[in-house]
């Protein structure tokens, strides 16, 4: 009995670890979008140098969240993330700063859908 008990109790943490990581996750990711948006609403308003050196703090952040974010998130995803930051901080073009910033978004709209759990990724 005092296995199954046991068996139980690590159970249960895998579970709440499982959660708490999928909360953590997702309002990051939410939080990440909504930075990448105003740093496009600056490019299409023409301010390609706020933008870029937005994206740029934004990628600082991105480093240190992605060291915790590497512990569930398969490491593919995440170095798709890392290409696109180090994309949009060289480029100068506005085209290819507003291409790479709706690129960006997509990733983290991505990674945020990836991480929710739904009943045919269980199954």
């Amino acid at each position: 009995m005092t296995r199954f008990k046991m068996s139980l109790g690590i159970l249960g943490i895998i579970l709440m670890i499982g959660f708490f990581s999928c909360i953590a996750v997702n309002s990051r990711c939410n939080y990440f979008i909504r930075e990448i948006s105003d740093a496009e609403n600056f490019a299409l308003s023409g301010d390609i140098e706020k933008s870029t050196e937005s994206i740029s703090q934004l990628e600082k952040q991105w480093q240190t969240f992605r060291k915790k974010a590497s512990l569930v998130i398969h490491e593919e995803k995440l170095a798709d993330t890392d290409g696109i930051f180090t994309d949009i901080i060289n480029e100068n073009d506005g085209s290819s700063v507003i291409s790479g910033i709706v690129k960006l978004k997509h990733s983290f709209e991505m990674l945020r859908k990836a991480e929710i759990p739904d009943w045919t990724g269980i199954l």
